[in-house]
């Protein structure tokens, strides 16, 4: 009980994480004003950068797999919904 409780503790804790602030990492953001641009009402819009890879051992903790996971491939899945 006590490895399930330290191995998924880490990944739950990242999940809620991403999960509270999926809303505020997807916001579509203004940038400063600039009178070269003003008409064309520019904004900048979050993407993805690529593609993840994570490969661990079979013996390695589970939270060293699935952390960088949630971490950085959740909030591109709630973006676009894929």
């Amino acid at each position: 009980m006590d490895s399930f409780s330290y191995d998924f503790a880490v990944v739950y804790t990242e999940i809620r994480e991403a999960y509270d602030n999926i809303e505020k990492w997807t916001k579509i953001q203004k940038p400063a004003f600039n009178i070269k641009f003003w008409a064309m009402n520019p904004h900048m819009r979050a993407e993805p950068k690529g593609v993840l890879l994570a490969i661990a051992p079979f013996n390695a903790p589970v939270y060293m797999l699935l952390t960088p996971l949630v971490r950085f491939q959740l909030p591109h899945i709630g973006r676009h919904g894929c």
